[in-house]
């Protein structure tokens, strides 16, 4: 079981860094265009929705099922040298 949250910590880790190192590559090479139109601009900021099941969560939820047997895994082999 222990292995299991190890992998399952080192997933999320893993995810969260994945993450934030797109956005920031993402965010340096984004160039804005400038040749829009001079019309003024709204001065107002929308973010929009945010998905109110997380694709983390699903993911951790999976690797639960997969670690628990209920996902077609019958047996789960531990192998030793």
């Amino acid at each position: 079981m222990k292995n299991y949250l190890l992998f399952t910590g080192i997933f999320v880790l893993a995810y969260v860094l994945l993450q934030i190192g797109s956005g920031f590559v993402l965010t340096a090479f984004y160039t804005p265009d400038l040749t829009a139109p001079s019309v003024p601009l709204s001065s107002d900021t929308e973010f929009g929705a945010a998905d109110p099941v997380s694709p983390l969560i699903i993911s951790v939820l999976s690797l639960g099922g997969v670690a628990s047997g209920k996902c077609g895994f019958t047996t789960l082999r531990k192998f030793s040298y």
